[in-house]
């Protein structure tokens, strides 16, 4: 294995990627060490990913399952430390599981989108209360706060609502295994209306993404 093609020396690390979840959709993380893994064949290459957040317990033992190993998703495989990353948040995967390298052109143009929606939500919210102060009513105090939003760990309706929503938005696809798997501690049968909602626009996200997935898997290829 040469030193400065693979490992973490790769050219691909610090890419930011779109890869294949284990249970459906696709999850976003950023490369962190590429080669081969010991115990798999000469030809394999795998690709070792940080994620932005810690993967739910049952995500993270399906992906382990896949490879046969990388159970401490720190970057250890097989007791063997490849790369260093926080507990809970590494995966190994194999390199046909990419599909897409966000450049940081297209991050930049996703915040100055984000930048102005949240512009034009505080604007909205400035609109209301000078009305409400012109027709001489009292503003309540909670007004304009954001606890519409959901925080990461909500497992309300409204907070898996705000999750799919901002899934549609980013332009992801999400399976209902995935969503499953994230809000483990809700039913089935209890999120299961709210998924088939939303079906159809990640639908139409799959469709997206299914186009990148062969070009990507050759761009690995060859640097590999």
């Amino acid at each position: 294995m040469s030193e400065t093609k693979d490992g973490t020396k790769h050219k691909s690390v610090g890419n930011v990627v779109r890869f294949e979840s284990v249970s459906g959709g696709s999850l976003i993380g950023v490369v962190k060490w590429f080669g081969q893994l010991l115990g798999k064949g000469e030809k394999e290459r795998f690709v070792g990913i940080a994620l932005p957040e810690r993967i739910p317990q049952g995500l993270r033992e399906k992906f382990s399952e896949a490879v046969a190993g990388g159970h401490e998703a720190d970057g250890t495989y097989n007791g063997k430390k490849y790369f260093e990353c926080d507990a809970g948040r590494a995966l190994f995967i194999p390199v046909k599981s990419m599909k897409k390298v966000i450049t940081g052109e297209q991050l930049l143009s996703q915040m100055k989108n984000l930048t102005k929606e949240i512009k034009a939500q505080k604007d909205e919210i400035s609109a209301l209360q000078d009305e409400i102060n012109l027709a001489g009513k009292e503003v309540p105090a909670d007004f304009g706060t954001q606890q519409a939003v959901a925080a990461p760990d909500d497992n309300s309706d409204k907070g898996i609502a705000a999750f799919l929503q901002k899934e549609i938005k980013k332009g992801w696809y999400v399976t209902f295994d995935d969503l499953c798997t994230r809000y483990e501690s809700r039913r089935p049968n209890e999120i299961r209306n709210m998924y088939d909602s939303v079906e159809p626009n990640f639908q139409k996200n799959e469709a997206k993404e299914r186009a990148y997935a062969d070009r990507v898997y050759r761009v690995w290829l060859e640097a590999g």
